[in-house]
């Protein structure tokens, strides 16, 4: 019932590959997880970052411990109507069968995703945005531009309507890189990690680092 469909990727063995998953040309890191009859072409996912099922992702560079929900797009092709025409035959050779020069490539621009990033059911991510790391997309967004570290965007087109954090935290967080850690010291620290940022609780993580 598999029916996986694997092209020239390199794959962890820990990655859990779920039913009707195609990836082409890409890299998955470790502990990673694909929903079924998702997509990922050209792209690269970070340790322990995971999709839900039917999500599409493109031309996407996905940081580490990063969560997408179901029926998520990132970097959708662009067609350009600036053009006589916006049709697909300008940069595929698929439609009328030839192999002429394709005219433009609408997988240019890349899309950067940054770690510990929550994205959620139904959203998308369009060509050339960046989200930064800790930010938190709403379900059914429209993300037209960058976003940045640790804030919650929401709507279509999706705008920033608060931060997770104060300035002061997010900064330190920031420094901190805790994605960076080893995976035993993360899993061994795992009740700081299930704690509100307090003064206290960022010192002891700081003292992890160091």
């Amino acid at each position: 019932m598999k029916n996986i469909e694997i092209n020239d990727s390199n794959i962890d063995k820990s990655v859990l590959i779920n039913d009707y998953a195609i990836i082409l040309k890409s890299e998955i890191a470790e502990k990673c997880s694909i929903g079924r009859f998702s997509k990922i072409a050209y792209s690269k996912f970070g340790t322990y970052s995971y999709i839900g099922d039917y999500t599409i992702v493109i031309t996407t560079q996905v940081g580490k411990y990063t969560s997408i929900s179901w029926g998520v797009t990132l970097g959708p092709e662009e067609h350009n109507y600036s053009l006589v025409t916006n049709h697909s035959f300008l940069y595929s050779t698929k439609t009328f069968k030839i192999s002429e020069k394709i005219h433009y490539s609408p997988f240019k621009k890349k899309c950067t995703i940054g770690n510990d990033v929550w994205i959620g059911c139904n959203s998308t991510i369009l060509r050339g945005v960046a989200i930064g790391d800790g930010a938190v997309i709403g379900a059914n967004s429209l993300v037209t531009k960058d976003i940045p570290p640790y804030a919650i965007a929401v709507g279509s087109p999706a705008n920033v309507i608060k931060y997770r954090f104060d300035g002061e935290t997010i900064n330190r967080l920031l420094k901190l890189k805790w994605w960076d850690l080893p995976e035993l010291v993360i899993k061994n620290n795992i009740i700081l990690f299930a704690s509100e940022p307090t003064t206290e609780i960022l010192t002891k993580l700081e003292k992890l680092i160091k």
